[in-house]
């Protein structure tokens, strides 16, 4: 990312999720390659334990995102580290009411607690049942999704939820994978469209209207994006051109989506997507009509 990138700062809200509130954005060089999304954006800890970060690895590294936490260092999200996939803690760590349901299988205990490691200088980012939150908890799997899309964490009779962003080698995941294993574009009970921060809904799709929506993004393709790229995200960002999409699912929590139809992308998770050509024939006008609502500044 190049230094003379403009730095945007969005207002900063204590609901920061994939299936919550409002978000708190910055773009700057050491912010994800500026990706546009649904956490605030930094640098997470990184991989080979013990081993300096190299340019290489440092690059790959910023293309993962961090969500502020109360008990983590700032710019450091709650997540965890399960197959080999990264998964965020909802809502950053909210507490939901799961008492009631029949949990699924159990899948093992969050052992490594990234924190402490950094605090150490040993990092375990990249540790199998490795968490920057609910260190000690089990894993279960969700009685109602696929566990490569959400799990439940127990821990203290407290239960949270995390669903998949990433990869814990920061590749890519494919577009053909998320929506296999999230079912969005076929559970989707509705489609909020909102201003990128998520405080103000500019439009709402039914159900019918938001499947075919998502049938449509299934289809878009992994973004291979040059500095050039995340200069015109940053631009789009700040003026008010990307859009918080909010996919409702059947026990009316929602998956965040980040969407900026100009330039043809998608911030799905940790990771970029090319939307296809039948995404702006079909939905040009839609957008075209929305207001830019320029995000404040700090």
């Amino acid at each position: 990312m190049k230094k003379s990138l403009l730095l945007v700062s969005l207002s900063l809200s204590l609901l920061i999720a994939l299936s919550g509130c409002n978000k708190d954005v910055k773009v700057s060089e050491i912010d994800v390659e500026n990706k546009p999304v649904s956490r605030s954006i930094a640098v997470e800890p990184t991989a080979e334990e013990d081993t300096p970060v190299s340019s290489s690895t440092e690059e790959n590294t910023q293309q993962s995102q961090s969500q502020l936490s109360a008990d983590a260092p700032v710019g450091m999200r709650k997540f965890l580290n399960y197959n080999d996939f990264r998964y965020a803690f909802v809502e950053d760590g909210k507490s939901f009411d799961f008492s009631s349901l029949t949990l699924g299988d159990e899948l093992g205990t969050l052992e490594y607690d990234i924190v402490a490691g950094m605090a150490s200088g040993q990092s375990v980012s990249d540790k199998e049942f490795s968490a920057s939150f609910a260190v000690g908890g089990k894993l279960y799997a969700h009685p109602d999704y696929d566990p490569a899309f959400r799990l439940i964490v127990k821990l203290d009779d407290q239960y949270y939820l995390a669903e998949l962003v990433g990869k814990t080698d920061n590749t890519m995941i494919e577009p053909d994978y998320f929506f296999e294993h999230s079912k969005l574009s076929t559970t989707a009970t509705g489609c909020d469209i909102l201003n990128h921060i998520g405080n103000t809904t500019f439009s709402s799709l039914d159900s019918e209207d938001a499947k075919a929506m998502l049938e449509i993004i299934s289809t878009s393709t992994a973004a291979e994006l040059a500095s050039s790229d995340y200069e015109q995200i940053a631009s789009a960002q700040s003026e008010g051109k990307s859009y918080q999409l909010h996919v409702t699912l059947p026990d009316n929590t929602y998956y965040s989506m980040y969407l900026l139809p100009e330039l043809g992308l998608i911030s799905i998770g940790d990771d970029y997507y090319r939307l296809p050509d039948s995404f702006s024939q079909s939905y040009s006008e839609l957008f075209s009509s929305l207001p830019t609502q320029t995000p404040p500044l700090n």
